[in-house]
């Protein structure tokens, strides 16, 4: 029969007849349906680099998320992660023997000079290049005039080269300031994008893994506030216990303990939840610390819930829930007069449309029953009405 919209044919639909009315469900493609990402709180975003970049996000937020500098690169410059160095590089001061200073012929001037290169702060670009801290030392002591008409550089060079080496492990200080979250975003979640005939994002090495297709590192999972919330929610959960999403024994989900140990499994993951929370109380007041894992599982867990209905919207699984209402003439007509039709869009994947549908069309095949009835009950008493006055006359 014909409909206001175009069903979509590859999804069940519902029909069913009462007296002189038809009441037709289905679901429709829903070609104007919003970003979930942009258009629901909680959800988070993704922000891509190089071609998969957007209009709204580029790829330096990005590498801002994960504490890279401009070339997708450690951010050693940022002052968190000077800071992080700066032990290292005062362990070396510390290092020199007095004979060390000596060799500079600095006489009072020593112990100035010494606090002068205690307090610079390791940067990059002297990178381990004792020289430099030295000859800034110098300056620092002597001023600019005295420093020249005290030593030459190539003088000073032959002198330090003696001193112990300064070796700066500027990686460890970077992940040390981004596992404290002084640098980047510590709910930032890395993803790969399997690009084939459309987009589908996934958390890192978690999806579609090609050679050819698969872009690694492509972007990145970010929260928005409401998504931060229930990120820290979890966390103090999962630190002790965390769900797992994976088909075992026809069970879509599994409850795990610190040390991955399944504990049950279920459909239901509010049921799951519970657990959960009360295996964290109980650790809790037992004094049992938490693993600190708590809050990566969390981050992960939202970012894989969002991007489940970023690629079903990048697909174009977008479903509008119809619901229609038709008057036949008669037994023969297959089509009749539309008299009623509700309808819903913006429905992303299509099992929250199928349910609404279901939902939506059994509540107006009950409403058509009650108007068929009042109809008939009318009929009824029209009939007996016009039957009382025949017999009047």
């Amino acid at each position: 029969m014909t409909t206001i919209h175009n069903p979509a044919d590859y999804l069940d639909s519902y029909e069913e007849v009462i007296g002189d009315y038809k009441v037709v469900g289905y679901l429709a493609y829903d070609g104007d349906c919003d970003n979930p990402l942009e258009d629901c709180e909680g959800m988070g975003y993704v922000v891509g680099r190089g071609k998969y970049q957007t209009r709204h996000y580029n790829e330096s937020e990005m590498f801002e998320a994960l504490g890279l500098d401009s070339d997708g690169e450690p951010d050693i410059t940022n002052e968190a992660v000077l800071a992080r160095a700066q032990p290292q590089y005062d362990a070396w001061v510390k290092s020199l023997e007095a004979a060390d200073i000596q060799d500079l012929e600095l006489g009072d001037k020593a112990i100035e000079f010494f606090d002068h290169l205690l307090n610079q702060q390791p940067h990059p670009n002297n990178s381990e290049d004792v020289l430099d801290y030295v000859w800034d030392a110098l300056r620092d002591t002597l001023g600019w005039e005295g420093r020249k008409d005290h030593i030459t550089y190539f003088d000073l060079d032959d002198i330090v080269s003696e001193w112990p080496p300064l070796s700066i492990d500027w990686d460890q200080a970077w992940e040390a300031a981004r596992d404290a979250g002084e640098i980047g975003d510590l709910d930032a979640v890395v993803l790969d994008v399997y690009d084939h005939s459309g987009l589908n994002w996934s958390v890192a090495g978690g999806g579609m893994q090609c050679r050819w297709d698969t872009t690694h590192a492509a972007g990145v999972w970010l929260p928005d506030s409401e998504a931060r919330v229930e990120i820290l929610r979890r966390a103090r959960v999962y630190d002790h216990a965390h769900i797992s999403e994976r088909v075992v024994r026809g069970k879509k989900y599994a409850l795990r303990n610190r040390h991955g140990n399944t504990l049950a499994m279920s459909n239901d993951w509010s049921e799951l939840w519970a657990r959960a929370q009360e295996i964290a109380d109980l650790c809790e007041a037992s004094g049992i610390p938490g693993t600190g894992r708590g809050r990566a599982i969390a981050a992960q867990e939202l970012a894989e819930e969002a991007l489940e209905q970023y690629n079903a919207w990048l697909s174009g699984d977008c479903y509008g829930v119809c619901v229609e209402v038709y008057k036949l003439e008669d037994e023969d007509d297959e089509d009749g007069e539309l008299v009623e039709d509700e309808a819903c869009w913006g429905f992303v994947g299509s099992d929250f449309a199928k349910q609404d549908l279901e939902e939506g069309f059994k509540a107006m095949v009950e409403s058509v029953k009650q108007r068929v009835a009042q109809e008939q009950h009318a009929t009824l008493v029209a009939n007996r009405f016009h039957d009382a006055m025949a017999n009047a006359l």
